[in-house]
């Protein structure tokens, strides 16, 4: 019987055109500013999310989640929204994967296209 390999709820992730790495507080300006964007959120139950106050507690749940992640464009480095890994919502082996949001200029093209494969 060989041993299961724990989960590491904060990789660095490599695709052909998205990195995902540990969400870090330094991250908190570039981040805030995609999530500052009203349209991103207009129909999201949390719809008030791009106001500063709101989004620094979604900000300071992912940083106390352990799974934070951000994305960053793969060819530009820049911060185009973040995702989250949670072990504490599910049942024992388990692993809840949600809160991600991309930058509106992300919507609908390849990215998205390729995400959904």
């Amino acid at each position: 019987m060989t041993e299961a390999t724990p989960f590491d709820p904060q990789p660095t992730l490599v695709g052909p055109m998205v990195t995902l790495s540990p969400l870090r507080a330094e991250d908190w300006d570039a981040l805030f500013a995609v999530a500052a964007d009203p349209l991103i959120w207009e129909v999201h139950p949390a719809h008030d999310r791009w106001q500063e106050p709101v989004f620094r507690r979604f900000f300071a749940d992912a940083m106390a989640s352990g799974g934070g992640l951000i994305i960053r464009d793969k060819a530009t480095g820049a911060v185009i929204g973040s995702s989250r890994y949670d072990l504490t919502r599910v049942e024992p082996g388990e692993v809840e994967i949600g809160w991600t949001f991309l930058a509106r200029s992300y919507w609908g093209g390849a990215l998205t296209a390729r995400s959904r494969r």
